[in-house]
Protein backbone atom coordinates (compact mmCIF):
# COMPACT_ATOMS: atom_id res chain seq x y z
CA UNK A 1 0.00 0.00 0.00
CA UNK A 2 2.71 2.64 0.81
CA UNK A 3 4.93 2.18 -2.08
CA UNK A 4 3.71 4.97 -4.00
CA UNK A 5 4.01 7.40 -0.29
CA UNK A 6 2.46 7.97 2.63
CA UNK A 7 -0.44 9.14 2.07
CA UNK A 8 -1.47 7.42 -1.06
CA UNK A 9 -0.43 3.99 1.23
CA UNK A 10 -2.68 5.62 4.10
CA UNK A 11 -5.40 5.77 1.61
CA UNK A 12 -5.12 2.32 0.59
CA UNK A 13 -4.60 0.90 4.00
CA UNK A 14 -8.15 2.77 4.62
CA UNK A 15 -9.65 1.56 2.23
CA UNK A 16 -8.60 -2.20 2.82
CA UNK A 17 -9.68 -1.95 6.25
CA UNK A 18 -13.15 -0.90 5.89
CA UNK A 19 -13.87 -3.24 2.93
CA UNK A 20 -12.53 -5.42 5.83
CA UNK A 21 -15.07 -4.56 8.48
CA UNK A 22 -17.51 -4.57 6.06
CA UNK A 23 -16.84 -8.22 5.03
CA UNK A 24 -16.34 -9.22 8.55
CA UNK A 25 -19.19 -7.23 10.24
CA UNK A 26 -21.38 -6.64 7.14
CA UNK A 27 -25.08 -7.61 7.45
CA UNK A 28 -25.95 -10.53 4.81
CA UNK A 29 -22.29 -11.00 3.51
CA UNK A 30 -21.49 -14.26 3.21
CA UNK A 31 -17.88 -14.38 1.67
CA UNK A 32 -16.47 -16.42 4.16
CA UNK A 33 -18.20 -20.54 4.58
CA UNK A 34 -17.19 -20.23 8.03
CA UNK A 35 -18.53 -18.20 10.78
CA UNK A 36 -15.50 -17.22 13.06
CA UNK A 37 -16.15 -15.83 16.64
CA UNK A 38 -16.22 -12.47 17.32
CA UNK A 39 -13.28 -12.20 19.62
CA UNK A 40 -10.86 -13.53 16.45
CA UNK A 41 -12.80 -10.94 14.23
CA UNK A 42 -11.79 -8.04 16.57
CA UNK A 43 -8.27 -9.32 16.90
CA UNK A 44 -8.32 -9.90 13.13
CA UNK A 45 -9.05 -6.23 12.61
CA UNK A 46 -7.37 -4.52 15.06
CA UNK A 47 -4.05 -6.58 13.69
CA UNK A 48 -4.65 -5.46 10.53
CA UNK A 49 -5.02 -2.20 11.65
CA UNK A 50 -2.02 -1.97 13.50
CA UNK A 51 -0.06 -2.95 10.60
CA UNK A 52 -1.37 -0.36 8.51
CA UNK A 53 -0.74 1.95 11.15
CA UNK A 54 3.11 0.61 11.81
CA UNK A 55 3.58 0.47 7.56
CA UNK A 56 2.58 4.12 8.09
CA UNK A 57 4.80 5.14 10.43
CA UNK A 58 8.10 3.23 8.91
CA UNK A 59 7.01 4.92 5.37
CA UNK A 60 6.57 8.34 6.95
CA UNK A 61 9.75 8.00 8.40
CA UNK A 62 11.46 6.55 5.40
CA UNK A 63 10.28 9.47 3.38
CA UNK A 64 11.42 11.89 5.77
CA UNK A 65 14.97 10.16 6.04
CA UNK A 66 15.07 10.08 2.37
CA UNK A 67 14.27 14.17 2.02
CA UNK A 68 16.67 14.56 4.16
CA UNK A 69 19.28 11.97 2.57
CA UNK A 70 18.53 14.26 -0.95
CA UNK A 71 19.15 17.96 1.46
CA UNK A 72 22.42 16.19 2.17
CA UNK A 73 23.16 15.05 -1.12
CA UNK A 74 22.51 18.72 -2.51
CA UNK A 75 24.83 20.42 0.45
CA UNK A 76 27.26 17.21 -0.69
CA UNK A 77 27.38 18.94 -4.46
CA UNK A 78 27.44 22.25 -3.33
CA UNK A 79 30.34 21.67 -1.11
CA UNK A 80 32.05 19.42 -3.65
CA UNK A 81 31.51 22.29 -6.24
CA UNK A 82 33.23 24.65 -3.91
CA UNK A 83 36.15 22.72 -2.95
CA UNK A 84 36.65 22.03 -6.81
CA UNK A 85 36.63 25.92 -7.30
CA UNK A 86 38.65 26.74 -4.67
CA UNK A 87 41.14 23.91 -5.91
CA UNK A 88 41.23 25.29 -9.70
CA UNK A 89 41.69 29.00 -7.95
CA UNK A 90 44.69 27.41 -5.79
CA UNK A 91 46.29 26.01 -8.99
CA UNK A 92 46.09 29.24 -11.00
CA UNK A 93 47.37 31.42 -7.67
CA UNK A 94 50.49 28.78 -6.96
CA UNK A 95 51.07 28.81 -11.40
CA UNK A 96 51.49 32.58 -10.77
CA UNK A 97 53.67 32.25 -8.07
CA UNK A 98 56.38 30.45 -9.63
CA UNK A 99 56.13 32.77 -12.65
CA UNK A 100 56.61 35.82 -10.71
CA UNK A 101 59.55 33.69 -8.88
CA UNK A 102 61.04 32.68 -12.02
CA UNK A 103 60.57 36.83 -13.59
CA UNK A 104 62.34 37.96 -9.52
CA UNK A 105 65.01 35.42 -10.29
CA UNK A 106 65.64 36.46 -13.97
CA UNK A 107 65.58 40.01 -12.38
CA UNK A 108 68.15 39.13 -9.79
CA UNK A 109 70.35 37.60 -12.57
CA UNK A 110 70.12 40.07 -14.85
CA UNK A 111 71.54 42.81 -12.05
CA UNK A 112 73.87 40.90 -11.39
CA UNK A 113 75.10 40.07 -14.81
CA UNK A 114 75.19 43.79 -15.90
CA UNK A 115 77.19 44.22 -12.61
CA UNK A 116 79.94 41.85 -13.22
CA UNK A 117 79.69 43.09 -16.92
CA UNK A 118 80.10 46.54 -15.66
CA UNK A 119 83.54 46.78 -14.05
CA UNK A 120 85.44 45.57 -17.07
CA UNK A 121 83.95 48.07 -19.13
CA UNK A 122 84.57 50.66 -16.58
CA UNK A 123 87.88 49.86 -16.69
CA UNK A 124 88.07 49.32 -20.10
CA UNK A 125 86.70 53.18 -20.81
CA UNK A 126 88.25 54.85 -18.68
CA UNK A 127 91.61 53.21 -19.76
CA UNK A 128 90.67 54.25 -23.23
CA UNK A 129 89.85 57.81 -22.39
CA UNK A 130 93.58 58.00 -20.72
CA UNK A 131 95.45 56.79 -23.98
CA UNK A 132 92.71 59.09 -26.00
CA UNK A 133 93.97 62.10 -24.25
CA UNK A 134 97.51 61.21 -23.54
CA UNK A 135 97.64 61.07 -27.46
CA UNK A 136 96.16 64.11 -28.08
CA UNK A 137 98.50 65.98 -25.85
CA UNK A 138 101.08 63.77 -27.21
CA UNK A 139 102.41 63.21 -23.71
CA UNK A 140 102.06 59.30 -24.16
CA UNK A 141 105.04 56.74 -24.04
CA UNK A 142 105.04 53.26 -25.71
CA UNK A 143 106.17 51.30 -22.53
CA UNK A 144 102.47 53.37 -20.74
CA UNK A 145 100.96 52.76 -23.50
CA UNK A 146 101.50 48.87 -23.61
CA UNK A 147 100.65 48.91 -19.88
CA UNK A 148 97.02 50.60 -20.49
CA UNK A 149 96.96 48.24 -23.43
CA UNK A 150 97.33 45.74 -21.25
CA UNK A 151 94.87 46.39 -18.82
CA UNK A 152 92.35 46.81 -21.40
CA UNK A 153 92.86 43.21 -22.52
CA UNK A 154 92.58 41.42 -19.46
CA UNK A 155 89.58 43.02 -18.92
CA UNK A 156 88.08 42.26 -22.13
CA UNK A 157 89.26 38.80 -21.30
CA UNK A 158 87.28 39.03 -18.16
CA UNK A 159 84.45 40.07 -19.93
CA UNK A 160 84.79 36.93 -21.90
CA UNK A 161 85.00 34.51 -19.41
CA UNK A 162 81.86 35.46 -17.24
CA UNK A 163 79.84 35.53 -21.12
CA UNK A 164 81.16 31.97 -21.45
CA UNK A 165 80.15 30.83 -17.75
CA UNK A 166 76.65 32.33 -18.56
CA UNK A 167 76.61 30.63 -22.10
CA UNK A 168 77.20 27.17 -19.93
CA UNK A 169 74.61 28.20 -17.55
CA UNK A 170 72.19 28.55 -20.49
CA UNK A 171 72.80 25.34 -21.95
CA UNK A 172 71.46 22.05 -20.73
CA UNK A 173 74.73 20.00 -19.15
CA UNK A 174 76.13 16.78 -20.96
CA UNK A 175 77.14 14.73 -18.22
CA UNK A 176 77.72 10.90 -18.46
CA UNK A 177 77.90 8.08 -16.21
CA UNK A 178 81.91 6.76 -15.66
CA UNK A 179 83.59 4.26 -14.16
CA UNK A 180 84.95 5.41 -10.57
Amino acid sequence: FFGMGPREGLIWATCYWILQLLLMYGPGVAILKEDFSAPFKLRFVVSHALVAVMAFFFETSRHQAQLAMHVNQGRFKASEKRTRQAYEELKIAQSQLVQSGKLASIGELAAGVAHELNQPLMVIRGYSQLIHRQMKSQQLEEKELYELLETIERNTKRMIVIINHLRAFSRESSSGFQTV
